[in-house]
């Protein structure tokens, strides 16, 4: 059936047997007693194993309809790690100039910093030892591929092991939110850099930034001023 220029001839069955799996493996995992290993994982390679022998991702439609569902998983599971980011206890732990080092780190939001420029770094060192055995075209592009860390595998981890309230698990949920935000913009900039050099209206996507700053700092202001 087609309607104006929108058709709806797809096969749907992969997106049911996609589901089908979400749903079975954690109530077989239950069923046999498995709380120690990751949920997610296991999902990971069910998928695997049967999108590897019993899909034929030859059809089109069959294709897109999976990039829709895996898309829109990602953009709700990165929704869903914002939600998880506890901001109130993140300002509230914001350490003093006085304070030791070791309450600075036990902030999630600096230690998630910290995490990512250290990765960042050891991700460039061995980028470059790399080079020197294989050929590299950018040794700073493959620097940034192996220091993206996926929030949508990190988030389900910590929710099974109920560890995402915890000062452990908002440091990873944070560390990983910084290293995606930060990850794609580096990405950003360093393709925009690579085929049209630099301009610094590139740096015009901060303003995004800035945005959502004012609109969550004038939120705050009407949230407060509708309670008393």
């Amino acid at each position: 059936m087609i309607l104006g220029t929108i058709s709806f001839d797809f096969d749907y069955l992969p997106l049911l047997i996609v589901v089908a799996i979400g749903w079975a493996t954690p109530m077989l995992m239950n069923m046999f007693n498995l709380k120690r290993a990751p949920t997610v994982v296991a999902e990971m390679i069910a998928g695997y194993l049967i999108g590897h022998f019993l899909f034929d991702l030859s059809a089109t439609s069959t294709e897109q309809v999976l990039e829709f569902a895996a898309l829109s998983g990602f953009i709700l599971l990165m929704f869903q790690s914002g939600l998880e980011i506890d901001v109130k206890k993140i300002r509230f732990n914001l350490p003093s100039k006085t304070d030791k080092a070791s309450s600075w780190l036990k902030n999630p939001l600096i230690a998630g910093i910290i995490i990512f420029l250290v990765t960042l770094f050891l991700s460039f060192v061995a980028a470059l030892l790399l080079s020197s055995m294989v050929d590299i075209k950018n040794t700073w592009y493959f620097a940034l591929i192996m220091v993206t860390t996926s929030v949508g595998i990190i988030l389900p981890v910590l929710k099974n092991s109920g560890e995402t309230d915890t000062l452990y698990g908002q440091m990873l949920i944070t560390g990983s939110a910084i290293a995606d935000i930060l990850s794609i913009l580096l990405f950003t900039f360093t393709a925009f850099i690579l085929r049209h050099g630099f301009q610094w209206n590139i740096f015009l996507v901060l303003l995004l930034f800035v945005a959502f700053y004012l609109f969550y700092y004038l939120a705050v202001r009407i949230h407060r001023n509708t309670l008393f």
